[in-house]
């Protein structure tokens, strides 16, 4: 047992009070919510260029929204109310177009591109548990994250110069293939409709792949959308459940130290850090949802509202959009409008937005 009087407790009560003094509170809704308007509307103006990325970041915005808005909307100020109904309705009528636009044009698509990733279209179209499933935030899950200095952090990371070089030439496992291949196997296991969950059915090689993969950036990032997908969109565990939990826990411990150190660092990766933000917040995570983070990661914000992978120079404007162009299911090069906006960056920022409002409005109303 620990003496109370330790260094290492001293040091561990210390960082869990740094935490706490820097989440959101309730003035600062506004700020994320006029942040989050300017993503949605954007959108809407520009639909038919949203691909399956920033699809899947709307989407997520109403997991995030949805329930939290029905059951607390109506102690909110009556013009907030509003808003976040027109957002929720806004986001229903751009996923709606573009499940319109790809049952239209998929076939055409996939004889372009044989690999699309059509596992990931499954998450948000047709039935699902999705908001029913969400834990509320739980600050007690920070007993479940080892801190570590920065120091420590640089030698479990490597030199930043490194770590950027393996982004560059590794994908990690699960690739993102795997992750598509094992959602498309996901998706066949019915929707449980019992509060007790059900064991999911897919091929050892996918529970492999998840229990056994890469620990940062973007392939951890799959391994937990897979686990999340199963127990949100499917009602289903892949380890047995209290492993499972546990599992996911310890994975957002990982990505918290991840986002430590890539803030050391002047938030160098900040789709890698909304999309760990946005992943562990809907399992409530309360850690993730630092002010310090969330304020300067709306740097990379334009002044249209799309999100960039790096912060816009003064003076953006709307970027000329291509003309006689056909419509895209998946932007391979994540880059939209003239390389002013990043598709993927700008849905896991909708997201972490998304989080971020439904923290504040669970907590102060």
């Amino acid at each position: 047992m620990l003496d109370v009087a330790s260094p290492r407790v001293l040091s561990y009560t210390y960082k869990v009070m740094e935490i706490i003094d820097d989440l959101p509170v309730k003035s600062d809704l506004e700020k994320y919510l006029s942040a989050l308007e300017k993503i949605v509307y954007f959108a809407e103006a520009n639909k038919f260029y949203v691909d399956l990325n920033l699809c899947l970041g709307i989407y997520l915005v109403n997991v995030n929204l949805k329930n939290i808005v029905k059951q607390k909307g109506h102690l909110l100020p009556f013009h907030k109310q509003v808003r976040l109904d027109n957002l929720v309705k806004t986001n229903d009528n751009i996923i709606g177009y573009f499940s319109k636009m790809t049952q239209e044009h998929l076939e055409q698509q996939l004889q372009i591109n044989h690999d699309l990733p059509m596992g990931i279209l499954h998450l948000y179209t047709g039935k699902s548990s999705w908001p029913k499933r969400m834990r509320k935030f739980n600050i007690d899950l920070l007993k479940k994250t080892k801190f570590y200095s920065r120091k420590r952090l640089e030698d479990l990371y490597q030199r930043w110069s490194d770590y950027m070089k393996g982004m560059i030439h590794s994908t990690g496992s699960p690739t993102p293939e795997e992750t598509d291949h094992c959602l498309k196997l996901l998706a066949q296991n019915p929707i449980n409709p019992n509060n007790a969950w059900s064991h999911c059915h897919v091929p050892y090689d996918c529970i492999e792949k998840v229990s056994h993969g890469v620990n940062r950036a973007y392939g951890i990032n799959r391994r937990l959308l897979f686990l999340l997908a199963a127990r949100h969109w499917r009602g289903c565990v892949v380890l047995p459940a209290e492993n499972d939990k546990d599992f996911i826990d310890t994975l957002c411990a990982k990505m918290y130290n991840e986002i430590e150190y890539i803030a050391n660092h002047d938030l160098g990766l900040p789709d890698v850090v909304m999309e760990h933000m946005s992943l562990c917040s809907l399992e409530g995570h309360t850690q993730f949802m630092r002010r310090s983070w969330l304020d300067s990661l709306l740097d990379f914000q334009t002044e249209v509202g799309c999100f960039n992978a790096s912060r816009p120079s003064d003076g953006t404007v709307m970027p000329k959009l291509p003309k006689n162009i056909t419509w895209v299911f998946l932007r391979l090069d994540l880059i939209i409008w003239e390389g002013s906006c990043n598709s993927h960056t700008t849905a896991v920022a909708g997201s972490m937005l998304a989080s971020v409002l439904r923290f504040i409005i669970e907590n102060f109303y």
